[in-house]
């Protein structure tokens, strides 16, 4: 069911009673769309000293390797071609649909980068 709405980033909760938004695209690990660049990897490897300068480190490297699957020289993945290969043909199911992620819709996040794409914005 699409939405009439813009579609938006939602922050998915682990509270008791709470529910998923109709029509909402889960986004997060270990899913194809989730973001493989971990903020525990990051700071594991002393590339930021902070949670949140991990957590932007790893938006920005998402940002850098969605559009064509090349990884962040800081940051390379294992077997980050077939990931990109998923996420590519996970890609369309969020096309007008909420997209929802355990990050704070006030903190940055991969969804930021996934929400033009939700919009129709941007078809890769």
């Amino acid at each position: 069911m699409l939405h009439t709405q813009i579609p938006q980033r939602i922050q998915r909760k682990r509270i008791r009673g709470w529910k998923k938004p109709s029509g909402t695209v889960d986004i997060t690990r270990p899913g194809p769309l989730g973001n493989p660049f971990t903020l525990q990897a990051i700071l594991a490897a002393g590339l930021a000293d902070t949670r949140p300068a991990a957590q932007q480190m790893a938006v920005d490297a998402f940002a850098e390797w969605v559009p064509g699957g090349q990884e962040p020289d800081r940051l390379p993945l294992v077997d980050g071609q077939a990931k990109w290969k998923r996420l590519r043909a996970a890609l369309p199911r969020i096309v007008g649909h909420n997209i929802m992620c355990f990050c704070g819709v006030d903190q940055p996040c991969h969804g930021d980068v996934l929400l033009p794409h939700a919009r129709g914005l941007v078809l890769l």
